[in-house]
């Protein structure tokens, strides 16, 4: 189920957060970098997402187990789908794109018809943007760690 996440869920966010980056990322980012995430660290910054009224975070629970999250946000006057990411378990069960249509929903309900996602360049997920409807925008490079990895920016546009 689907719904607004509450202060109530920053743990299992964070939790789902961190345990997501170690699955998607084994191959991509530093194993040191991934070792060393820290969940209070982790903690924190989703109680400020949170805070932020810039941002509106939902997530989905299954048997009330906080299993998956959708970030939206606006950064700049551009609307962004900041974050996304389901446990590996519950994955290919049609949540993941339930979230992200929530997401994308609640932006384009506050007049957003521009909206950006950002995904490391070598993220095998990154195609399930294309598949509903994402066009390749532009490469970046991100600092994560010591590393400086590509990525891949993807817009909707539904003007």
């Amino acid at each position: 189920m689907i719904r607004e996440a509450k202060i109530e869920d920053v743990k299992d966010i964070a939790t789902v957060n961190l345990k997501s980056w170690r699955e998607t990322y084994s191959d991509i980012v530093d194993a040191e970098f991934l070792d060393t995430m820290n969940p209070d660290e982790a903690v924190n910054r989703w109680t400020r997402f949170l805070h932020n009224s810039d941002a509106k975070i939902f997530v989905d629970e299954e048997d009330n187990i906080v299993v998956g999250y959708v970030r939206a946000e606006v950064k700049n006057n551009q609307a962004y789908i900041g974050a996304i990411y389901l446990l590996k378990d519950y994955q290919k069960m049609g949540i993941g794109k339930d979230l992200l249509l929530k997401g994308l929903d609640y932006l384009k309900e506050k007049s957003y018809t521009n909206i950006l996602v950002e995904v490391l360049f070598d993220n095998p997920t990154k195609y399930f943007y294309q598949k509903f409807g994402a066009e390749p925008y532009e490469e970046r490079t991100l600092k994560v760690g010591k590393q400086n990895l590509a990525e891949s920016v993807y817009a909707w546009n539904f003007e």
